[in-house]
């Protein structure tokens, strides 16, 4: 049996949104640290995510492991799971898995640039290319590089617009433990939640906005065999099983409403492909005319419009 996350549906019972024996808490009196966790936690945390490491057996046995195709974009396909709620309700999409291609020359290292995010800037202007008026506004918390064997962890939160424009809903907000670790051929993204009480900054009011309930996922990219220029990608995103039948009462979005937002994710991986292409035209555009001043996606543009919105949008009631 193929055992891994979101392909047989097994994934860590242990929840980390409540007491965790042993969890190392960073004093407060630590000057500029805006994590409430240490470094090492936070590895440990995302080191519970297990991440599948057989591309082709995994793209064999989907529909061994009670996936139902969901639709074909551009050159992906979604596949999606359900569960079943605690009053007996079934809860659409809580597990989604993308899987597809990404072409063109130099495919792998401009994937793996435009998803290293390596700065506050970077991410935002990526979740905007993907998610466009969906996306509000995104903070680099947190970040560890240089690490020995290659990896570069993250905290990041993200804040969305609420999936119905014209409901009493406020807008949706998630913080993520986020680490990228390099491969042989390829890299892996790994993430989980991390409760917003123990993020110091970079969130917003939860006056404004509801918390989504925990998810954890990955993102694996690798050379295509068929192709040397194309990467092949699988994307993995699911509810924490421990909160499938959280509501709004108990301080997060409901797990419906998560479970759309997770879908949406999954659909903006699917533009990866589309963005890459956008970026190569702007690079192409730049060469002939070097003094336009164009810029391509992961410069530096100003962020200042960004946050213009992000105080807008995320007052809304």
């Amino acid at each position: 049996m193929l055992k891994t996350a979101g392909l047989d549906g097994q994934m860590s019972s242990k929840s980390e949104y409540c007491t965790l024996p042993g969890c190392e808490r960073v004093a407060p009196e630590v000057a500029a640290r805006k994590i409430l966790v240490s470094d090492e936690e936070l590895r440990r945390r995302v080191n519970n995510v297990q991440v599948t490491t057989d591309f082709d057996n995994a793209l064999a046995n989907v529909s061994l492991h009670g996936w139902k195709w969901k639709c074909d974009r551009r050159a992906f396909s979604m596949f999606t799971k359900s569960a079943i709620s605690g009053s007996g309700a079934t809860v659409p999409n809580t597990e989604v898995l993308a899987m597809g291609t990404v072409s063109g020359g130099r495919a792998l290292e401009k994937v793996t640039s435009l998803l290293r995010s390596p700065s506050e800037n970077d991410f935002n202007v990526l979740m905007q290319s993907v998610f466009k008026r969906d996306f509000i506004y995104g903070s680099l918390v947190h970040s560890v590089a240089g690490l020995e064997d290659g990896t570069q962890l993250a905290v990041k939160t993200s804040a969305f617009v609420r999936s119905k424009k014209f409901s009493h809903k406020k807008n949706e907000q998630m913080c993520c433990i986020e680490q990228f670790r390099p491969r042989k051929d390829g890299f892996a993204i790994v993430f989980t939640s991390i409760p917003l009480h123990e993020v110091s900054a970079g969130k917003a009011s939860g006056k404004h906005v509801d918390e989504l309930c925990p998810i954890r996922g990955w993102l694996l990219v690798e050379k295509a065999p068929e192709s040397k220029a194309s990467v092949r990608v699988l994307y993995y995103v699911g509810l924490d099983p421990n909160f499938v039948n959280l509501t709004q009462s108990l301080g997060f979005c409901s797990a419906k409403t998560t479970a759309a937002r997770i879908l949406r994710l999954a659909k903006g991986v699917c533009l990866l492909g589309e963005v890459l292409h956008q970026q190569r035209q702007i690079d192409s555009t730049s060469r002939k005319n070097p003094k336009n001043g164009v810029r391509p996606p992961t410069s530096t543009t100003p962020l200042w419009p960004l946050r213009l919105l992000h105080l807008c949008q995320v007052l809304l009631p």
